[in-house]
């Protein structure tokens, strides 16, 4: 069993160690669904669906009072800016532990998503839900979502990064599990808020999936460690030692 696992790493190592053109089509295949969805949201094609799902949320929320208190907190604590703080923190002390490559990765990634999350907003000019929540009203674009973005290309980020450097499979699965599951957090604050529609979280989420992937195609390949390890030479030092010893003693 073991010596199978070791043979298929499975996807998200495997995808880490694709080349920079595999990883520059999926981005763009992430940008063109991102163009897609933008534009099918523009012709209506979504709204009645989208709109349904964003305002049962909103109005299951009015119902709980006592929950306004915990979302305005979660939306406080993800905002974009923030998290994008948070990505540059943790590119500084992946370059203080001499991790260079990972370090420009997650720089990079946190800094173009929340950039580029503007002007995306700015392009596609979609309104916000008539419905968000009346504290702190929010009038910049709707899709895609700048929190969805933020989120989503950090905890990608933590996801890739303990693959390539962690070879515990309890460690991954917690780190993977944690990341969906504060990604999932986000997500639900900002139906529930009323901020945003359905649609506009999953544009977030493929604009940072692209950056990332791009990112990977930029600084090259983060090997996970298992394969790393497959990779480093065996040492031949002891067989040549034995064999100097059986030609002396001949």
């Amino acid at each position: 069993m073991r010596a199978s696992s070791t043979s298929h790493p499975g996807f998200l190592p495997s995808l880490l160690v694709t080349t920079r053109r595999d990883h520059l089509h999926l981005a763009l295949l992430c940008f063109g669904l991102l163009g897609a969805l933008g534009l099918a949201i523009e012709l209506g094609l979504l709204s009645t669906a989208d709109a349904q799902v964003s305002s049962d949320a909103r109005s299951w929320a009015i119902e709980r009072p006592w929950l306004e208190g915990p979302l305005l907190a979660v939306e406080w604590v993800f905002e974009a800016r923030t998290v994008m703080w948070m990505g540059v923190v943790l590119a500084g002390v992946l370059l203080v532990r001499r991790h260079a490559r990972a370090a420009v990765l997650v720089a990079a990634v946190s800094v173009a998503t929340r950039e580029l999350t503007q002007h995306a907003k700015a392009l596609f000019g979609r309104d916000r839900p008539l419905w968000q929540d009346t504290d702190h009203l929010l009038g910049s674009g709707s899709y895609p979502s700048g929190h969805a973005a933020g989120i989503v290309a950090l905890a990608g980020l933590l996801v890739v990064l303990t693959f390539a450097h962690t070879r515990r499979t309890e460690t991954r699965r917690l780190v993977s599990v944690a990341a969906g599951a504060v990604v999932l957090l986000v997500f639900a604050d900002r139906l529930m808020l009323g901020r945003h529609y359905v649609t506009d979280l999953l544009g977030g989420a493929l604009l940072s999936t692209g950056l990332i992937l791009v990112g990977l195609a930029i600084v090259g390949p983060l090997r996970p460690v298992e394969m790393q390890q497959r990779r480093r030479p065996v040492s031949s030092g002891a067989p040549v030692a034995v064999g100097v010893l059986v030609s002396r003693s001949a």
